[in-house]
């Protein structure tokens, strides 16, 4: 997980890395939304899940706690 601080005026690359996978590995094809002080991330797709590896749609709805610097699923698409 990288967050970028909004910046005036213009665009850099100076990223910052925060603590807490997402939960899934390899979770891609996704967006993120911040509400309410925590980030919602729904879906994504991993194409090596799993022995023997095979590719897995995700139908979670995730949700990042920045203050315990960790990921976890809170409902279900499905």
């Amino acid at each position: 997980l990288y967050r970028q601080p909004p910046l005036e005026g213009s665009w850099h690359v100076d990223w910052e890395a925060q603590p807490g996978r997402l939960p899934g590995g390899g979770n891609h094809d996704i967006f993120s939304v911040p509400w309410q002080g925590r980030l919602y991330t729904a879906g994504g797709l991993t194409r090596y899940w799993g022995f023997p590896t095979r590719q897995r749609i995700f139908d979670d709805l995730f949700a990042f706690d920045p203050t315990r610097g960790c990921w976890e699923v809170i409902s279900t698409l499905s």
